[in-house]
């Protein structure tokens, strides 16, 4: 499995120019960013919790911060935790991070060692592909169904790596409304999973980023909270729930592998991660906003996604999915018949004036994919989500009439 192809910012040079990452070519509507739309940020809110957070600390929320994280934030995520997952961290079991994708990378550097096995669902993330190809590991595509990882592969995979003397380490998966899919892995998904690495010794790394933007029904238990100790390394984030430039987020896991992490030599060294964002969402979270605003959110968030899927079906019919039951995207399928792949017809789509990200940027280099495209729907207001639609329709649409 090689690195994954389609980077799609690095066709956008001005955006490292800008002050954020987010860059659209004038005049089209880019629903390849997953990102969330400005105006859904609470910068008041967090601006208020900055100060109240200095007036409270003073100096001790700037200095280097407590090694697992700020005791406020981690006694309220551990409440917060059992509310949401139905679990509540031990003592020692959850430590913060600089959001899911330093939590990635940390888990990576200490749990693997050069020449190990991670196992990858595909199609997934594709930004974790390429966080775990920039490390010395092997990197294993495991086929997925509507449900989400097959347990049978994952075996399979683990037991074929072990003839050739490769030691199966971890598998990376994104269980919950995952992206690139919107699959939600049913429960008894889960603990067939479960079941399948525990018996093959592979460390699940759950992505479990978007728990609680889950739209028609709570989410599912985590991995984490239905497995055995040791057996999952849940990542969560409030970057899609509060605000990506905080950088915060936080990791679960049995006592001894959280204790390696905060024992590291990049804990030591600097403090805990993400001091100040974590002694501002602190704030937030004993008064009561960050629940506040992550409902008003969810149901914004949920009127969009019911918007696009709504004039997808009037102006794109051409187009199949499922609906998410919650996160950020859709996944759609090309028509059979169009004889173009997603990335084939990426230019018609942007000469029309709209963009995606072609599926094969999330398989890793195989050929899975090549019919498929995401869109994020939380970027734009709702007048351009119905308007990218109508343009996408348009570009299926001159595309079956130039080839024929």
């Amino acid at each position: 499995m090689s690195a994954p192809c389609g980077r799609h910012v690095f066709r956008y040079a001005p955006a490292m120019s800008g002050l954020t990452q987010f860059y659209a070519a004038p005049g089209v509507i880019d629903l390849a960013w997953g990102h969330p739309d400005p105006e859904l940020l609470p910068a008041g809110l967090v601006a208020e919790a900055a100060t109240a957070a200095l007036t409270r600390h003073g100096a001790d929320a700037l200095g280097y911060g407590a090694w697992a994280g700020p005791p406020p934030l981690l006694h309220w995520l551990t409440d917060h935790l059992a509310r949401i997952d139905g679990r509540a961290p031990a003592p020692g079991e959850l430590m913060i991070t600089a959001g899911v994708s330093q939590g990635l990378e940390m888990t990576v550097t200490m749990l693997t060692q050069p020449g190990d096995a991670v196992l990858a669902p595909v199609p997934t993330y594709h930004l974790a592909l390429r966080i775990l190809a920039e490390h010395p590991v092997r990197v294993v595509p495991i086929a997925t169904d509507a449900d989400g990882p097959l347990p049978d592969a994952v075996a399979a995979a683990a037991a074929f790596l072990r003839a050739e003397g490769v030691r199966p380490r971890l598998l990376y998966t994104v269980p919950t409304s995952g992206n690139p899919t919107g699959i939600t892995v049913p429960l008894e998904r889960r603990h067939a999973l479960l079941a399948a690495t525990t018996a093959a010794g592979i460390t699940i790394v759950e992505d479990d980023v978007y728990r609680e933007l889950a739209y028609d029904a709570p989410a599912p238990p985590s991995l984490w909270a239905l497995g055995e100790p040791g057996s999952v390394v849940r990542l969560g984030s409030f970057s899609k729930t509060l605000a990506p430039g905080l950088r915060l987020g936080w990791l679960t896991a049995d006592v001894a592998t959280t204790r390696v992490f905060v024992d590291g030599g990049l804990i030591d060294s600097g403090g805990g991660v993400a001091h100040f964002s974590a002694m501002v969402v602190s704030e937030l979270a004993a008064s009561g906003a960050y629940v506040a605003n992550l409902g008003r959110l969810r149901a914004d968030l949920m009127t969009r996604r019911d918007v696009m899927v709504a004039a997808l079906h009037e102006h794109a019919p051409e187009l199949s999915f499922r609906v998410p039951s919650g996160g950020y995207f859709l996944w759609l399928a090309l028509p059979a018949d169009l004889g173009l792949t997603a990335r084939e017809l990426l230019p018609i789509a942007e000469a029309a004036g709209v963009s995606y990200l072609p599926g094969d940027a999330f398989t890793g280099g195989t050929d899975l994919g090549r019919d498929r495209l995401r869109l994020c729907f939380t970027r734009y207001a709702i007048d351009d989500l119905e308007e990218a639609a109508r343009r996408l329709g348009v570009a299926v649409r001159e595309a079956r009439t130039s080839r024929f």
